[in-house]
């Protein structure tokens, strides 16, 4: 049995031998990947592991960039080769390979799709590949690349600054003219940076920098400039009944509040009375349109609420029996602008600034603009902040302003884009599809940086910011490659700590508990209908660093565990990985 294992090894490193010399074009580049090739079999025997510093420039572990370059044979005969080491350590690796196959092989899966790898960035070992190169939806794994692709644009100290603008001459305390918010996409109007839920302390940097401009009669209108996305408000393949929901609120050059609000609905006092509802924030003039009515104690009874699509009104339908706890709803805002100016209005009003004009958007540059002049502005936090936001609370709205934010930075100046027509120049709005809407240019710019780092287009397919779109394709070998090349990047801790850490923080605080992984996981997670992802970095018991990515799509549960249970199950078993 021996021998023939031996004369199986030999066949084995001829054929992959022979697959070498196919290719001799590029002689030298072939070399490098064949000594590269031997390196790796070494290490999987255990007799040598390549050393950490021999990266190429930019950090990017060779391992993982010559994987396009492997013949699809020869990476297929390596496998075998490098699951079965001889002794000590390495001896372990069968069984560990045999546990989590035995969790991606449950009969509960037998419909699904399972895609792994998880890769040493120390000793650019394999530890674990299934399916890797196969095409997922990655759902909110989206975010990882958005990330990344964001503070290579723009570099984790970048914020985002708001241009505040008179149309007119400000005399004495009285501004002659229109106030103009130049929205530029700051996500951070929200209780979450501003460290409050009162919408004036969320606008207090806005009306202390229109305060301390001078002004104190505004005699034209407040309005919101909202021409630097010429883009949808929503994502490329976000899906209509998703869209009353606040995971899914409109992204906006002028966002607040996340662009949601709460609905609270109470029981009336006795069956027959109406419910009682309210909103936080306590949106001015937003009327709630209620045909919800109180029912007996023992009733069974059910709310429906929705925004319509084109209305600033809250649609809630149904019943609620007495004594039946609130309901709350989180629902999206359609016109986010112009319920940003209506707390605006009150709050400046608040701090003693009249308003006396009207509120209003504009949509198109021009239109008196460059008469305007600066009176103040505001910044964002560093985009290093946001990113926290981003990632560890798999927040939508951010992700999708970030990507358009990498967008607008491709625009080309307004003299070039004269060439489109005006009607194309108007449909921009309407469609990111449009030559030069700004989540087209983003896409362009995804594709551009994804070949940069070796990921094929074949590999990975990025329409928009957030995972939301069933449109997004990615691979686990693509994931892993992004967030290899994200480690060895001068932004590669912001981007991992940007992450929420194992059975402590966001989306992460109640997973991974108590087990290996506890502490010593940052990933992102993944969820839409019928899939599941993970991805991101580890730390085995053995104190080494591994770039993980785990993606589960096509599974319809019938009623028992969580898939996401079995997931982390092999994020624990990666961590004791020997």
């Amino acid at each position: 049995m021996k021998g023939d294992e031996r004369s199986r090894k030999g066949r084995l490193r001829q054929s992959g031998a022979f697959l070498l010399r196919l290719s001799r074009e590029d002689g030298r580049e072939m070399a490098r990947i064949g000594a590269r090739s031997a390196d790796r079999l070494a290490a999987a025997r255990g007799e040598r592991r390549i050393r950490p510093d021999e990266r190429p420039a930019g950090g990017f572990p060779r391992a993982l960039a010559i994987l396009p370059a492997l013949g699809a044979g020869l990476w297929l005969l390596l496998q075998p080769v490098a699951s079965e080491a001889p002794s000590g350590k390495a001896a372990e690796r069968p069984d560990f390979a045999e546990q989590i196959r035995a969790v991606l092989n449950q009969p509960r899966y037998r419909h699904a799709s399972w895609g792994a790898l998880a890769v040493s960035l120390d000793s650019r070992r394999i530890l674990f590949a299934h399916q890797e190169d196969r095409l997922f939806i990655p759902a909110s794994n989206v975010k990882l690349f958005t990330a990344a692709l964001a503070l290579e644009t723009l570099g984790p100290s970048f914020r985002i600054r708001t241009p505040l603008c008179a149309s007119g001459p400000l005399e004495e305390g009285r501004l002659r003219g229109d106030l103009i918010i130049q929205g530029r996409g700051d996500p951070s109007w929200t209780p979450y940076f501003a460290r409050s839920a009162d919408p004036k302390k969320v606008l207090a940097p806005i009306v202390e920098a229109i305060r301390k401009a001078g002004v104190r009669v505004i005699e034209g209108d407040l309005v919101a400039d909202l021409s630097f996305f010429a883009s949808p408000p929503y994502g490329s393949g976000w899906e209509w009944d998703d869209f009353s929901h606040s995971y899914a609120a409109p992204a906006s050059p002028v966002s607040f509040f996340d662009n949601a609000l709460t609905l609270i609905l109470s029981p009336g006092a006795k069956p027959g009375a109406p419910a009682r509802a309210q909103c936080e924030p306590n949106p001015p003039r937003l009327p709630i349109r209620l045909a919800v009515r109180t029912l007996p104690r023992q009733a069974r009874g059910g709310v429906y609420a929705v925004e319509p699509m084109d209305q600033d009104e809250c649609l809630a339908a149904g019943g609620l029996p007495i004594g039946a706890p609130p309901k709350r709803f989180r629902l999206a805002v359609k016109r986010p602008a112009l319920w940003f100016l209506r707390h605006l209005k009150a709050a400046l009003e608040a701090a003693g600034v009249s308003c006396q004009g009207g509120l209003r958007t504009k949509f198109r540059p021009g239109n008196g603009a460059a008469k305007c002049r600066e009176l103040g502005a505001t910044a964002s936090p560093p985009l290093s902040e946001i990113l926290r936001r981003t990632l560890c609370e798999s927040h939508n709205l951010t992700a999708q302003l970030l990507f358009l934010q990498v967008g607008a930075a491709q625009e080309k100046p307004e003299t070039e884009n004269r060439r489109l027509s005006e009607p194309l120049q108007a449909l921009r709005r309407f469609s990111a599809d449009i030559p030069g809407a700004t989540e087209a240019l983003a896409r362009e710019a995804m594709r551009a940086f994804l070949k940069r780092i070796g990921v094929r287009p074949g590999e990975a397919q990025i329409e928009e910011g957030t995972g939301l779109s069933r449109r997004n394709l990615a691979s686990p070998a693509a994931t892993v490659k992004l967030l290899a090349y994200a480690a060895g990047r001068p932004y590669g801790s912001v981007f991992r700590r940007a992450l929420p850490l194992a059975g402590r923080e966001g989306t992460l605080a109640a997973r991974l508990r108590g087990g290996p992984a506890e502490g010593r996981c940052r990933a992102k997670t993944g969820s839409l209908r019928h899939a599941r992802a993970l991805s991101g970095y580890l730390q085995t018991r053995a104190g080494e660093r591994v770039a993980f990515s785990i993606y589960l799509n096509g599974f319809v549960n019938d009623g028992g565990p969580s898939p996401v249970r079995d997931i982390d199950r092999i994020v624990a078993l990666l961590c004791q990985a020997p």
